[in-house]
């Protein structure tokens, strides 16, 4: 609770829930292209963190170019692992992910071969930073920090994109 009260964490949290993205959301007003460009850096966020999971879950090799279809893989920490939860989330979201994306137009291979833009990409960065530096620790504490902000941040646009009222059907 503490690191969750810290100035730092208040601010991301406040400027999180304000986006912009966020309140064109719940306005009704996001373009087409918006919708699409929030898929194709989800799907690269995605794909990123679940290679960042499975490294701090250890399985440093578990690289997929796709996660349609992928396995997790086996155990080297038990089962109750917090990354290896982390990952499986990653697999479990993939096929949403991708539904989401045909339903705006996009397929796999507009996916796998869109280019990220590196301000969408800064916080899979980050979490590559602590697999490969093996922190476990921190990334344990970025997710008590950060993840209930998120988890609230994606039911508000998943809550704007499931209102009829919005028009995104």
């Amino acid at each position: 609770d503490r690191l969750k009260k810290e100035p730092f964490n208040v601010d991301t949290e406040t400027r999180l829930f304000d986006h912009p993205y966020l309140a064109a959301a719940r306005a009704g007003t996001l373009t087409l292209t918006q919708r699409k460009a929030f898929a194709l850096e989800q799907h690269g966020v995605q794909l990123s963190d679940a290679t960042s999971f499975a490294a701090l879950a250890g399985n440093p090799g578990f690289v997929p170019s796709s996660l349609a279809g992928a396995v997790l893989p086996g155990l080297v920490r038990p089962p109750e692992d917090l990354f290896r939860f982390l990952l499986g989330g990653e697999v479990y979201a993939a096929p949403l992910l991708l539904a989401y994306a045909e339903g705006l137009g996009l397929d796999g291979d507009a996916l796998r071969h869109h280019r990220s833009s590196a301000r969408a990409q800064a916080y899979p960065s980050y979490w590559a930073r602590i697999a490969l530096a093996g922190r476990r620790s921190a990334g344990a504490a970025a997710c008590a920090a950060n993840f209930p902000a998120w988890g609230k941040m994606c039911a508000g646009l998943l809550e704007a994109l499931a209102d009829p009222e919005n028009g995104y059907g």
